[in-house]
């Protein structure tokens, strides 16, 4: 059973690390790459840090302890590399629960400000929990559409489904949505239903409900292909038949259970 809180089903995520291997008896640490850069990350090369205190944390072939590896990330952090940045900033908002004064948003700052798109994106989405402003809403679009140049699935789906179909004024933005929906569409992954779903958003957004109506249909075979509850979702193809865009949460699927449709 899910978590709950008042009765309401309480959100929660997962960090899992998987370790690929790169062939019969091979390990990471006779890669050339890292052959060369640890001296250069123990030398304090913030790129180098980065990529070898990341590894470290999920490979023990490099011989770098758990500690050492967090020390090379910070460093790179403390350096400038966004990607540090962003990995200390995300690290410390996950522990935010056991330590509330430890959440990461400085970090996260920094990162965004860097060019993270993963940072920028995160961001966002804090400006826009709770009742934002519509200053906060305006904030949350400059930091989308500069994620928006990502070439990141997950940032690009957000980023699509909230400039498409925000149920705030202030933070939609039709034209960047569609561009990188378009961009989506053309990716390598096509089993998502939710990409399909956010396209359709995004052609929604610019008056092309017959295309939006299109990629909801896909969306919905392929969930109820799933078995996800797609109630909400024919909602909102229903909507585009109709000639109508659909505001709000894009990306929120109601329970599943005797509601589904299959």
């Amino acid at each position: 059973m899910p978590a709950s809180h008042g009765g309401a089903p309480v959100e929660s995520r997962l960090q899992a690390k998987s370790l690929f291997a790169t062939g019969a008896g091979s390990e990471l640490s006779g890669m050339d790459a890292y052959r060369s850069a640890r001296p250069r990350a123990d030398a304090g090369d913030a790129q180098a840090a980065y990529l070898v205190g990341l590894t470290a944390t999920l490979d023990t072939s490099l011989g770098i302890s758990y500690v050492r590896a967090g020390q090379l990330l910070l460093g790179a952090a403390r350096d400038g590399d966004f990607r540090a940045q962003y990995w200390v900033g995300s690290q410390l908002r996950a522990s935010a629960a056991c330590h509330g004064e430890a959440n990461g948003a400085v970090w996260l700052r920094h990162a965004a400000d860097g060019g993270s798109a993963a940072a920028q994106l995160l961001l966002a989405t804090d400006l826009l929990n709770g009742d934002p402003s519509a200053a906060q809403a305006t904030q949350a679009r400059e930091l989308l559409e500069r994620a928006a140049s990502s070439d990141s699935f997950y940032v690009r789906k957000h980023v699509v489904a909230l400039l498409a179909a925000s149920a705030l004024d202030p933070l939609r933005d039709a034209g960047t949505a569609l561009a990188v929906a378009v961009k989506l569409a053309a990716g390598e992954i096509q089993s998502d239903p939710q990409m399909f779903e956010v396209v359709g958003a995004a052609y929604a957004a610019n008056g092309d409900f017959r295309a939006a109506s299109a990629q909801q249909r896909i969306a919905v075979r392929k969930a109820a292909s799933l078995g996800w509850n797609t109630r909400l979702m024919t909602q909102r193809l229903a909507a585009y038949r109709d000639g109508r865009p659909w505001r709000g949460d894009l990306l929120t699927l109601p329970p599943a259970g005797s509601g589904a449709r299959r």
